[in-house]
């Protein structure tokens, strides 16, 4: 093999990003995940506990994140459960928001 066909070759196997900035990329969205999921927590308990609040809009932002999540999981794997997951999500979302509207 020559210089030309090595790299011809390596670009080919890379062509979605090199295998360690993948498993970065991976990684560092479930430090995020898991920060925001802290936060999450955190926030509600001081809304529900401190405030005396329903605490219905945070629960819609995390059940909104969650369907994200699942609809892009869904693109990029193809699975269904994900789609399910993103779906019932959704729902969730809805019901959690027209609470918040009705109940506030």
């Amino acid at each position: 093999m020559d210089k030309e066909e090595i790299l011809a070759k390596s670009r080919q196997e890379n062509r979605n990003g090199d295998e360690r900035d993948r498993e970065i990329a991976s990684r560092s969205a479930l430090v995020g995940f898991v920060g925001m999921s802290a936060a999450y927590v955190v926030m509600l308990l001081l809304e529900v506990f401190l405030k005396g609040r329903t605490g219905y809009n945070l629960i819609v932002l995390f059940s909104v994140f969650l369907a994200s999540s699942g609809i892009s999981r869904y693109r990029m794997s193809g699975s269904k459960i994900y789609l399910f997951a993103a779906a019932c999500w959704i729902l969730s979302a809805v019901v959690w928001f027209v609470l918040y509207l009705w109940r506030g």
